[in-house]
This record gives C-alpha cells, structure tokens and sequence, in this order.
C-alpha cells in the first residue's frame, strides 16, 4: 500500500507538471497573437499615412473588438510582453480540473500518472 506522502507528492507532480504544459501551450498562442495584432497596427499606419477614411476604419474596429473580448486590447497597446494567464492561474486550472473531472470515491486516476 502507497504511503500518503508518496500520494501526496505525485499528486503535487501531477499539478506542476499540468500546470506547466497549460501556461506554456497558451503562452506561445498569446504571443502569436500579440504579434497579429502589432502586424495589423503597423499596416494600418503605413497604408493610412496620407489620410483616413472612414470606410477604412471599420474593419480595424471590428478587428480590435474582437481582440479586446480576448484580453489583448491593453496589453497589445503597450510595449510589454505580458501573457493573460500566469503560472499561478495555470495551477488553480489544472487543480479545479482535476478535482472535478473524472473524481472517484478513492482517487485511484491520480495513480495512473505514476506508474
């Protein structure tokens, strides 16, 4: 029979290692995303330079209302690299994903992982 602590301690990998493949998988979406959205400022200055019209404005509105229901509005705007999710929130993902999807009475899926 496992000790707790081994339980403990795989369950405690489990969360690291879940973690960690979810922040880096969204973090290489993210900054895909940062870079389509710098991209498309960039052409819109360059092509605008001389005057804007208006029925050239609409599809950049659309396109940066779209990005702002994402969480990228702000974040596109300014010159840092910051990524919405965090390691932290990976964590608390991956914990309330394992705690309520697939949970039996004994716990016996965490097992699965360590051997």
């Amino acid at each position: 029979m496992l000790k707790l602590s081994h339980f403990i301690f795989g369950y405690l990998i489990f969360l690291l290692f879940g973690t960690l493949i979810f922040y880096e998988s969204n973090t290489v979406e993210e900054k895909k995303r940062h870079i389509q959205v710098n991209n498309h400022i960039r052409q819109f200055i360059q092509r605008n330079n001389v005057c804007l019209k208006e029925h050239d404005l609409y599809p950049y509105v659309d396109y940066f209302l779209d990005k702002s229901h994402t969480g990228l509005w702000h974040s596109s705007l300014s010159n840092t690299n910051t990524t919405k999710w965090t390691f932290g929130q990976g964590l608390f993902f991956v914990t309330s994903l394992i705690t309520t999807v697939g949970k039996t009475s004994s716990l016996l899926f965490l097992f699965l992982f360590l051997f």
